[in-house]
């Protein structure tokens, strides 16, 4: 293989940013004073939040310190898996371009997000004790299904099957395997319960047809250009 992991990395960020004209980073998530505050808040329903996950927050892509780590010998398993994690992380850059980023992020933390309106119970001291209603606000920390949570990381998380389908080219066992973990994932805690109908989860995955839309299509063409599909 002629390039390393992180060049193919740089090489597809490059056509990202080309594509929807934003300059991407991609940091250790110990660099982000946001994300080492809100790291314990998050650890409550998601333990394994800080080494395992990635967290994507405007145009940049936070990752685990160890992440970036070059290897002396890369591998083509290793480096297709990350490959998938980027485009996966793209998605979400591309979604924040076309609402706007702080469209995107309301939509993303959508119904939890209402909970900030239960600071107006504060105005109960210098005004009228009648704005302690506004506290009903904090039954938005309970894990209510996030419908825009959940279409979003749906579009992200299509990138697993496609690398599981065409890349990876599994039998049918190994794509349904492949669903289950993201059933998992968006019915779970990973992402505070987002969507808990599995059912429905997996209907969405079964239609393929959206595989067909153009930021699936630049991955396949990338891959194919620098000689990672499978024979």
């Amino acid at each position: 293989m002629d390039k390393t992991t992180l060049e193919i990395i740089q090489l597809y960020l490059k056509q990202v940013e080309e594509k929807y004209n934003v300059t991407i980073q991609v940091l250790p998530k110990s660099q982000s004073k946001l994300l080492k505050l809100l790291r314990p808040l998050i650890e409550t329903f998601n333990k394994n939040y800080w080494n395992n996950y990635i967290t994507t927050l405007g145009n940049t892509i936070w990752v685990p310190d160890n992440w970036l780590e070059p290897t002396s010998n890369d591998d083509v398993n290793v480096l297709l898996s990350k490959v998938e994690v980027i485009a996966h992380e793209s998605i979400h850059i591309k979604q924040a371009k076309e609402q706007t980023i702080f469209i995107h992020n309301i939509l993303y933390l959508f119904p939890q997000i209402l909970v900030i309106f239960s600071l107006l119970a504060f105005l109960a001291i210098p005004f009228n004790i009648a704005w302690l209603w506004t506290l009903l606000f904090l039954l938005f920390l309970l894990p209510i299904p996030a419908p825009f949570r959940y279409l979003k990381e749906l579009e992200g998380y299509r990138t697993k099957i496609l690398f599981y389908k065409i890349v990876y080219k599994v039998d049918n066992d190994g794509l349904q395997f492949a669903k289950n973990i993201i059933i998992q994932q968006l019915s779970g805690s990973s992402y505070y319960f987002a969507w808990p109908f599995k059912k429905l989860i997996q209907n969405d995955l079964n239609n393929e047809q959206a595989l067909q839309a153009d930021e699936y299509k630049q991955i396949l063409s990338f891959l194919k250009s620098n000689n990672l599909l499978s024979q």
